[in-house]
Order: C-alpha cells, then sequence, then structure tokens
C-alpha cells in the first residue's frame, strides 16, 4: 500500500507517504467540514463515509486547480471521502475539486473543470 492511505470515520491507523508515520486518528478530528460536504453530495450520513487520501505529482505549481502557475513538479495531497457504493467527493486543499461516479484509490486527477 505504498502511497496509499486509508481509514473510515471510526477511526483506523492512517498512514503518510512522506513522512513515513503512523497515527491514530479520532473520528472528532477527521476534517469535518469536507465530511459534510461529502455526505450532502452523496446523500448519506458522515459516518458511512471513508476517507482516503494520497500524493499526486502535477507539473505545474496550480496543481489540479489549472490556470497560470511555474513551471516545476510539485505535489498535492488528494482527499476523497467514498460512500462505499462507488461515488466519492474528491478534494485538495480544502477545495472541493468534483465528484465521481466511479472511485478507485490512486486515482488521477487532472486539472478541475469548473
Amino acid at each position: 500500500m505504498s502511497g496509499l492511505t486509508s481509514t473510515s470515520t471510526s477511526g483506523f491507523a492512517l498512514f503518510q507517504k512522506n513522512t513515513h508515520l503512523i497515527k491514530q486518528i479520532k473520528p472528532n478530528s477527521l476534517p469535518s467540514l469536507l465530511a459534510s460536504t461529502a455526505a450532502e453530495e452523496l446523500n448519506c450520513n458522515e459516518n458511512e463515509l471513508e476517507y482516503w487520501a494520497w500524493p499526486q505529482v502535477y507539473g505545474s505549481t496550480t496543481g489540479p486547480f489549472g490556470g497560470l502557475g511555474g513551471q516545476a513538479l510539485t505535489t498535492f495531497t488528494i482527499e476523497a471521502w467514498h460512500n462505499g457504493a462507488g461515488k466519492a467527493v474528491l478534494f485538495c486543499q480544502g477545495k472541493r475539486l468534483r465528484t465521481t461516479a466511479v472511485f478507485e484509490p490512486l486515482m488521477w486527477v487532472g486539472e478541475s473543470i469548473y
């Protein structure tokens, strides 16, 4: 599971690749604003969501947001709240990117289309 982070809101261990640190997180320490936004969009309860996060490298400093930026390899953390039934809401830096109909861990998240 190199580079893959997974936990559910019931509080499993969270693996962060960049720091090689395993730590326990509590349900109330997860980003509740993102969880509530995802639950509303996916029409489910926050307690039913799974949280996933993974690093993704982009060829621009704008990452998944698009627009004008520098030409430098930049790593962004992609976060996903998954309902377990295929759909997920993707976030980066606390901003909603999009809702996916089919969720796959470590999926490529290209430039966001607003």
